[in-house]
């Protein structure tokens, strides 16, 4: 039977995984029998541009006695990151093993001292965003975002 000119078709392809950093060029073709069509552009994956991390100071003093060690993040989201009226859209950063989130208190409550803004504009910690170091796994800090705040596609953060 084979494919019909001039009739158009959908193909769902499962993916295996998406590549760990986005592709320079996103371009995709279609082969059939001999012939392919040009290249057409393929989608924009759901991850972030121009990250970078900074550290205040890499300093320790000691195997056993560490002193904490504030760092800086920066990020460009591709898509948005929505809220919703208690939490929202959540955002996860996963740190090598052995790096640990600061908390207030206990593990797996709020975070230490912690700013999200975009610009000069200033995400209020616990009312706009909160923030959790996972229980049992303190390399994992999770931010969730409350009411109207989300993070939008194309802003540096």
């Amino acid at each position: 039977l084979g494919l019909r000119a001039g009739k158009a078709y959908v193909f769902r392809i499962h993916a295996v995984s998406n590549p760990e950093v986005p592709a320079y060029d996103n371009s995709w073709t279609i082969e059939y029998s001999g012939e392919s069509s040009p290249p057409f552009e393929g989608f924009t994956l759901w991850t972030f541009s121009e990250y970078e991390l900074i550290p205040r100071t890499t300093a320790q003093i000691s195997d056993s006695m560490q002193i904490p060690n504030p760092v800086t993040l920066r990020f460009r989201p591709n898509k948005e990151v929505h809220a919703g009226p208690e939490i929202g859209g959540l955002l996860t950063l996963t740190a090598p093993t052995g790096f640990e989130g600061m908390t207030r208190g206990t593990v797996g409550g709020s975070c230490a001292d912690y700013l999200l803004t975009v610009g000069e504009e200033l995400f209020e910690p616990d009312e706009e965003v909160k923030c959790q170091v996972e229980e049992g796994r303190k390399n994992v800090v999770t931010f969730s975002f409350i009411g109207s705040r989300k993070l939008e596609a194309g802003k540096l953060y």
